[in-house]
C-alpha cells in the first residue's frame, strides 16, 4: 500500500496542496487531520524532550473534536466511532504504532477511490536524518513511500512565518539540505520537490508523472498569484489569519538575509525559480 509524506515546508502550501490531492482529487486519505504529527512525537521521545511531547499531546487532543469550514471538507470520509486518533496517540510512541495507523485508515478508505493514505505533518521536516534512517527500515515493509516536499520563494515564506526581518533562521529554510536528508534515506527518486510559484501556475504535470495520477483539479491558495489584497478562502485560514503585508523595501533585506537558502538551492537543482525573488 501507498504512504504519502508531505513533511512541508511549513507556510509553503502545504494545506493548498493537501485539498488538492485528498479532496478535490481523492488522490489520498489522511486519516482524522491533515497533520498527525506522530513521528515528531516519537523523534521527541528518542531525543528525551519530554517537555515538548506533553505540550503537543495535550493540544492535538484539545484540536480532536475541531471541524474546518468550508465546502472541501465535506468530501473526505469520515472515521469510524470505534477509531481514535486519541487512542492512537498513546505513550510510549512506537513507529509500529504508526503503522498501524495507517494500515487501519488505507482498510477503512480503500474501497472509497483513494490511491494512498498520507502524512500532511509538516513537523516531519524538522526530524534528523538520522532519525529518519532508523524508522525506515520498518516504515518500507508496510509500505511504498512517496514523499513532496513544498518550497515557496524563500523571502517570502519566511516572512509568512515570522512577520519580522530580525527573526533567527531555523531548519525549515534550509530547503537544499531538507530534500537532501529525504531523498538520501527513502532515494531521489521517490523525492519530489514541489516550487508552489510553479504548480500554482498549472505546471502540474511533474507530480503528475511522479504520483502517477492525474490531477484535475487544484485547489484555492492565497500565496499565489501575489496580489495586493488576500482573499480570505474560509477553509484556508491558516494561511491569511497572522498573514502581514510584506513592506517593499524589507525584500532586499531579506533577500540577502536569505542569500545562503538561494545559492545552495541552486547547487543542489541547478538553478533557482524564476519565480521567486532574485
Amino acid at each position: 500500500m501507498k504512504l504519502l509524506l508531505c513533511p512541508g515546508t511549513c507556510y509553503a502550501a502545504s494545506t493548498p496542496m493537501f485539498y488538492t490531492l485528498a479532496y478535490y482529487n481523492k488522490y489520498c486519505h489522511t486519516g482524522h487531520k491533515k497533520e498527525n504529527p506522530y513521528l515528531w512525537g516519537l523523534y521527541l521521545e528518542q531525543i528525551k524532550d519530554v517537555k515538548r511531547i506533553l505540550r503537543q499531546t495535550s493540544q492535538l487532543k484539545s484540536k480532536l473534536n475541531e471541524i474546518g469550514t468550508g465546502h472541501v471538507r465535506k468530501n473526505h470520509i469520515p472515521m469510524p466511532d470505534d477509531f481514535s486518533l486519541a487512542e492512537a496517540w498513546k505513550r510510549p510512541f512506537s513507529i509500529e504504532k504508526y503503522c498501524e495507523y495507517y494500515e487501519r485508515l488505507w482498510d477503512i478508505v480503500k474501497d472509497h477511490e483513494y490511491e494512498s493514505v498520507a502524512d500532511f505533518s509538516t513537523a516531519l521536516i524538522g526530524v534528523s536524518e538520522q532519525f529518519l534512517h532508523s524508522i525506515s527500515s520498518t516504515l518500507l515493509k508496510h509500505f511504498d513511500i512517496k514523499v513532496i516536499i513544498m518550497f515557496r520563494d524563500p523571502v517570502r515564506r519566511f516572512w509568512s512565518h515570522r512577520g519580522d526581518i530580525d527573526a533567527k533562521l531555523d531548519n525549515r529554510v534550509m530547503y537544499a539540505q531538507n530534500y537532501q536528508k529525504f531523498c538520501n534515506v527513502f532515494g531521489k527518486e521517490n523525492v519530489y520537490p514541489v516550487i508552489m510559484e510553479d504548480f500554482w501556475s498549472k505546471e502540474i504535470s511533474g507530480l503528475c508523472e511522479f504520483l502517477n495520477y492525474d490531477i484535475k483539479e487544484i485547489s484555492e491558495n492565497v500565496y499565489w498569484p501575489i496580489t495586493d489584497t488576500l482573499e480570505k478562502y474560509p477553509s484556508l485560514k491558516d494561511q491569511w489569519c497572522e498573514e502581514k503585508e510584506l513592506p517593499s523595501n524589507y525584500i532586499p533585506i531579506l533577500r540577502k538575509k536569505l542569500n545562503s537558502v538561494y545559492l545552495q538551492f541552486e547547487e543542489v537543482f541547478g538553478k533557482i525559480p524564476e519565480r521567486w525573488t532574485v
